[in-house]
């Protein structure tokens, strides 16, 4: 029950992230924070209640000590210590405020410029890191990796779905849209930046590829999988 709810709400950030604007505004980060975290708790129960070590990967920990390290660049520090870890950093700092005494050897200051945005990206990268290990346990299971292949084919088709809608019937899922390009003559999404859009869809097309090339699945899945891949490679064109 605990996995079933880890794998579904990863699942929903998969999918529903694309789709909320490519997840650039605050409010929506702060959304898929909160549901990468529950998916991660959930996932970590599960193993706690098993009785067996959560499995987390080399590449989960990096991700992890990047987030910390992203945080330690919001900790104050003496001017010393920022002239040593980053001279322009001191540079700057020093030609903006130490003529107002708002920094120098008497006044400790963040290595970050804007410790906001830098706390912001903090939470996200641990974030990253959280998803990356609960798809990594998801990765673990039986046909855990198809799941997760097929997770990412249905994120890319609802992307280009939508793409297409407003592109045939002017339909878009955010009716305001603030913030999002559109371009006369060029296929448009949820994303504010048309060449993510493009980008996320080449991310996806290796899966649809890998699908239609494998041996193994049926052939109609493999029809179904080479239908997406031209799709998906039809939109990145456009």
């Amino acid at each position: 029950m605990l996995w079933r709810a880890a794998f579904a709400l990863l699942v929903l950030v998969v999918v529903g992230a694309p789709l909320a604007r490519g997840t650039v505004h605050p409010p929506i980060i702060g959304v898929v924070i909160a549901l990468v975290t529950a998916a991660f708790l959930a996932s970590s129960l599960n193993y706690i209640v098993r009785r067996r070590p959560p499995a987390v990967p080399l590449l989960g920990w990096v991700f992890s000590l990047l987030a910390l390290y992203t945080v330690f660049q919001t900790v104050d520090l003496p001017a010393a210590v920022i002239k040593l870890l980053s001279p322009k950093t001191h540079e700057t700092l020093s030609f903006a405020l130490e003529k107002i005494a708002l920094y120098g050897d008497a006044v400790s200051r963040p290595l970050s410029l804007d410790p906001a945005a830098t706390e912001l990206q903090a939470l996200i990268g641990l974030a990253l890191a959280m998803a990356l290990i609960v798809a990594y346990r998801a990765g673990r299971r039986e046909n855990g990796l198809r799941d997760i292949q097929i997770t990412i084919l249905a994120a890319a088709m609802a992307v280009v779905l939508v793409s297409f809608g407003f592109r045939v019937f002017q339909f878009s899922l955010w009716p305001d849209d603030r913030g999002v390009v559109h371009l006369p003559g060029v296929l448009s999404s949820t994303f504010r930046n048309i060449n993510h859009f493009a980008a996320f869809l080449v991310l996806a097309l290796p899966t649809a590829i890998g699908f239609a090339i494998d041996v193994e699945r049926s052939p109609l899945r493999r029809s179904i999988a080479a239908g997406i891949a031209c799709l998906l490679a039809i939109a990145i064109v456009l």
